[in-house]
């Protein structure tokens, strides 16, 4: 049974933020920041591998009955096009944040634990690689998620766990007919997260969704423009990077 991961949702917009564009902060903040504004890059083909890798997690899956009653009972307070949104504010200037997350944990005491499932093709042995530059990104949204949740899941007489996870799968893949199709998967190792929602607020309030609206408040990568995250960035963000065009028109 599915009933969150079917939902499509808007994209960021100023003062409407996704959760997985307030994430990509933690990657990189002028990405963030022009996501936000409609620029993507190779977004539709990540949107179409997580798709097949839940759909295809989704199949193994058995739902007690106490989780089909929590998703059932969270799904009514969901806004359309959106998912959950909660609305946060600082010095009267408000945001949105929105989204919902990928998977839920439900104990039979009512306990739940937000799951956050993510993809990788570069397979154990560039584990470490994942775990220095890319968990950083997951763990965050992760913990973003349980604060947009948490209002949400005590409505509804449920308690959000101080215990969360992200799930790292490696992903398989062969060319059929020119296109790369999944042809399996392996799970690699669950990484634990513990949610502080002081410490959640905190950073979406005096940096993140500040920088989001303000272009001067973005904060570049380490090592930016020459960093390996530079380098290696879309020509798409590169044109509209204030910290790429600055390098380049120094030269």
């Amino acid at each position: 049974m599915r009933v969150l991961r079917e939902i499509k949702l808007a994209s960021s917009e100023v003062g409407k933020y996704r959760v997985s564009t307030i994430a990509r902060w933690f990657w990189c903040a002028e990405q963030a920041y022009w996501q936000v504004r409609g620029i993507y890059a190779g977004a539709e083909r990540q949107k179409v591998v997580g798709q097949q890798i839940h759909d295809s997690i989704d199949k193994e899956i058995k739902r007690w009955t106490w989780e089909i009653a929590f998703l059932k009972k969270l799904d009514q307070l969901r806004q359309e096009g959106y998912g959950f949104v909660r609305r946060i504010g600082k010095d009267s200037v408000f945001w949105d944040v929105t989204g919902h997350p990928d998977e839920f944990q439900v104990t039979m005491n009512k306990k739940v634990s937000i799951i956050e499932i993510k993809t990788t093709e570069i397979g154990e042995k560039a584990l470490n690689f994942y775990i220095h530059y890319r968990l950083p990104t997951a763990i965050f949204q992760t913990e973003v998620y349980c604060y947009v949740l948490e209002p949400f899941i005590k409505q509804i007489g449920y308690e959000l766990d101080r215990l969360h996870a992200v799930q790292v799968w490696h992903v398989k893949y062969q060319k059929v007919e020119g296109k790369k199709v999944m042809v399996g998967r392996e799970h690699i190792q669950d990484f634990p997260v513990y949610y502080y929602p002081s410490h959640v607020e905190r950073e979406l309030l005096d940096t993140i969704l500040p920088g989001l609206r303000d272009h001067d408040k973005v904060i570049p990568p380490r090592g930016a423009p020459n960093c390996f995250k530079c380098r290696g960035c879309s020509k798409v963000y590169k044109e509209k990077c204030q910290f790429w065009i600055k390098e380049n028109m120094s030269m």
